[in-house]
């Protein structure tokens, strides 16, 4: 219920936390760089910054660029990486966003309860072979994510050429709740993700070229 990210996070840590507002910003990354290098010479090592456009994204991009460690959304990352081009860091690949075809065996794993996933597993499940996962039973018996690979394997064919097939654990909010009470949240989610794990490396060895 608090809008105010500075307050949040220093909640959560024992350093001083500070920020740089938007107007701030205007200052460019230099100005900004300084500032950051002020903060931490004066033992605030944690600063929130405020971004309302593009531009404040690649004033920031520029103002980071030498960090070892940055965090944040998608948006820093279109500045870090004209920062990292304008340095030239890296490469710019012009087919970054082209996929090729590839027209062999297929299984289609999904562990998002979101609701454009719940969606997509629904139609997904009416179209191929599916299998949900269980927490609860992954979390009884240890075989249980080994089963599942071995249903997948076996929906798949010898050569793995009948899929595509669909493991999935996705479920409702009120489903995961349920198995988190049970579990405790953190291990609720650990014995989805080994499971998950488990299946896509045993793919991939079995042959599979696409997850």
């Amino acid at each position: 219920t608090d809008a105010d990210l500075v307050r949040v996070l220093q909640r959560q840590c024992t350093r001083p936390v500070s920020k740089i507002v938007a107007a701030q910003m205007r200052a460019g990354a230099t100005a900004v760089s300084e500032q950051l290098r002020q903060l931490a010479a004066n033992g605030t090592p944690h600063v929130v910054v405020d971004t309302l456009c593009d531009d404040d994204l690649f004033v920031l991009g520029a103002a980071c660029v030498d960090m070892p460690l940055v965090t944040g959304g998608s948006g820093l990352a279109i500045g870090l990486a004209k920062a990292l081009q304008d340095a030239a860091l890296i490469d710019v690949n012009r087919r970054a966003d082209v996929l090729d075809m590839n027209d062999g065996p297929c299984a289609v794993l999904a562990g998002s309860s979101s609701v454009a996933t719940r969606a997509q597993v629904a139609w997904a499940a009416q179209r191929m072979p599916s299998l949900k996962l269980d927490p609860l039973e992954l979390h009884r018996d240890h075989d249980a994510a080994q089963r599942a690979l071995d249903w997948a394997i076996d929906r798949l064919g010898a050569n793995l050429g009948d899929g595509p097939v669909l493991v999935y654990a996705t479920d409702t909010p009120a489903a995961v709740a349920v198995v988190q009470e049970k579990l405790g949240r953190d291990v609720a989610g650990r014995v989805v993700e080994q499971a998950m794990a488990h299946v896509a490396v045993g793919l991939r060895a079995a042959g599979m070229q696409r997850l």
